[in-house]
């Protein structure tokens, strides 16, 4: 059966012109509410409690860098910061991790850029 007229015309219409974009935020919040999860699993969870689990002139210089089997990698900024974090996990620091994320096997220390 042949479509009419006017059919193809408004097909044509439909086809050519352009989705009005969306302006709203709603897909950019959830897009950064996305990432920020995914950032968290990939942590073991410590990303979100850094600053209550490590005391807080540690925690202003040092970061959670990466967790890959069981081992989580901090980064310091420099090396008066790497040394108190390794003074710190020395005395019981490791074990308070351990404790906030029991997933956590190992800890190493790396000096990195700029933590935060």
């Amino acid at each position: 059966m042949p479509n009419p007229p006017g059919a193809w015309l408004s097909n044509l219409r439909r086809w050519r012109n352009r989705a009005e974009r969306d302006l709203t935020i709603g897909a950019q919040v959830d897009a950064l509410a996305q990432g920020a999860r995914r950032a968290s699993r990939a942590l073991g969870g410590l990303t979100l409690d850094w600053g209550a689990i490590v005391p807080a002139p540690l925690a202003g210089s040092t970061r959670a860098a990466s967790f890959s089997r069981g081992v989580l990698t901090i980064e310091a900024d420099d090396a008066a910061a790497l040394y108190a974090m390794d003074r710190w996990l020395r005395s019981g620091g490791e074990r308070a991790i351990r404790a906030a994320a029991p997933t956590v096997r190992r800890v190493r220390l790396a000096q990195g850029g700029r933590a935060g």
